[in-house]
């Protein structure tokens, strides 16, 4: 299999940078809710990942207690002709749910494991993949794991297909496939081609393939239980690119269209929608 197509998420147990032996690694509370990431990094990752990561964040998470979670990012580095990749280091941190009647779980938060994820971007605006155009390049998502060996590749393959038809929209030549934009009184869906050529990628968290085929797999009374079925490239299936909210009006961008057919019409639509 070609390299960048086994992507997903490793697990790395990395010792904490913070306790004493024998107690589990913690950090005070008013220092992760300074939210400066680059601050509280040698405390949170060792020495060989700290060296390579260039930028970070923190965001609480709202459960209960104290949870957060800082996520750092390495140099985006060229990995093939229009690929890039990065890599995630994510590191949780939290306290216990508070006693009865307190506010707060606690002022030292636990320090979890280290997660790796390893993010992947088809070089865009530029056509040709080196430090410089993947440092430029937005749009890096996890293509990976999937429910099948072949879904990040055809991830891959979908994302492609996004990235050339938005260099193609930003061309003078007519386009080789329809668009149909909603609500079509929507202000951005009054220039298609310009919609699709800015499609915000540094919004983009996601790629999925739906099947609309399912199987089922318990069956309880009157109630039934299901599951999606992995994709079948012999078989038309749904992409669906889903991006976080973006411009003046808060919405969202979705695109899709149906696998199945040599230039698949694509539908853009804008939406008001909040994704957790």
């Amino acid at each position: 299999m070609k390299r960048g197509l086994l992507l997903g998420i490793m697990a790395c147990l990395v010792p904490a940078q913070s306790g004493a032996a024998g107690e589990e690694p913690s950090i005070a509370l008013e220092d992760v809710e300074r939210a400066d990431a680059m601050a509280i990094a040698d405390r949170l990752l060792p020495p060989e990942i700290l060296s390579t990561v260039i930028e970070g964040t923190v965001r609480r998470e709202w459960l209960p207690g104290n949870v957060f979670v800082a996520n750092y990012r390495t140099a985006p580095r060229p990995t093939g002709p229009d690929l890039c990749e990065r890599t995630l280091y994510s590191v949780r941190m939290s306290s216990g749910p508070p006693p009865a009647g307190a506010d707060s779980g606690g002022t030292d938060l636990t320090i979890g494991s280290i997660e790796a994820t390893r993010l992947e971007a088809v070089v865009f605006p530029a056509a040709a993949a080196d430090a410089e155009s993947c440092r430029l390049t937005e749009g890096y998502i996890a293509l990976g794991p999937g429910m099948s060996p072949r879904e990040p590749e055809l991830r891959l393959a979908a994302y492609r297909r996004l990235v050339e038809r938005m260099r193609a929209a930003r061309g003078p030549a007519p386009l080789q496939f329809e668009i149909e934009c909603k609500p079509i009184d929507d202000a951005s869906c009054t220039d298609l081609r310009e919609a699709l050529a800015n499609l915000p990628l540094g919004a983009l968290f996601r790629i999925d393939l739906d099947t609309a085929r399912y199987e089922i797999i318990r069956e309880d009374g009157r109630a039934s239980f299901r599951q999606r079925l992995p994709v079948d490239p012999t078989r038309d299936y749904q992409v669906v690119f889903e991006f976080g909210a973006s411009g003046k009006d808060g919405k969202s961008w979705r695109v899709s269209w149906q696998e199945g057919t040599p230039e698949p019409a694509m539908l853009l639509e804008r939406q008001a929608i909040i994704y957790h």
